[in-house]
């Protein structure tokens, strides 16, 4: 509760105090689904995992049904995000994500 301080014109509310009822802070507890593969999106994630299994860009693509460019640019991005300048850095992190993902679960 908190009390009201003096009106306008000075004078004190009948009984020289007011309470007036504070809102609860409401807070939702959704459950936030894990994403250990940030800042990756999910196809990103999708396409580093498969990086880690040695697969080819063109490969990629055919795993996935994506043209063999959209897979480039995927791993152009990967590399990017993750500050990363080989295919093998890619495949190391995703193996790493995928081993913290496996424990946290």
């Amino acid at each position: 509760m908190v009390q009201a301080g003096p009106a306008s014109d000075g004078s004190l509310p009948s009984g020289g105090t007011a309470t007036v009822p504070q809102r609860r802070a409401t807070t939702t507890t959704r459950a936030r689904p894990r994403r250990p593969w940030r800042p990756l999106t999910s196809r990103e994630f999708a396409v580093a995992r498969l990086i880690g299994e040695g697969l080819t860009n063109a490969q990629i693509a055919d795993a996935l049904g994506i043209a063999p460019k959209t897979a480039s640019a995927h791993v152009e991005h990967i590399l990017a995000k993750l500050g990363a300048a080989r295919r093998a850095e890619i495949a190391t992190w995703a193996s790493h994500v995928d081993g913290v993902a496996a424990v946290s679960h």
